[in-house]
């Protein structure tokens, strides 16, 4: 802009495609799907990933700095646990 005026638009024709689908930069996270998210995440550096199979028993111990507390979950695979690092 100059003193208000316009001085012309600028048009562009660019197609990105991800995975052979055609890319939209409008997409929310939410209308992707949590396994394509996890399998995301999953490839990203300072992400450390836990397969647990089916009928494999795990135990997380859990803390909640929040509150000064801490606790444990035990739960049955399957289950993916992902450690976020970054």
């Amino acid at each position: 802009m100059e003193e208000g005026k316009s001085i012309g638009k600028l048009y562009y024709d660019v197609e990105i495609r991800v995975n052979g689908s055609k890319y939209n930069p409008f997409n929310k996270l939410e209308n992707i799907s949590t396994k394509d998210l996890v399998e995301e995440l999953k490839k990203r550096m300072g992400v450390e990933t836990f397969v647990v199979g089916v009928e494999d028993g795990y135990l997380l111990h859990l803390i909640y700095p929040k509150y000064h507390g801490c606790g444990t979950r035990s739960e049955v695979g399957p289950a993916t646990i992902l450690i976020i690092t970054d």
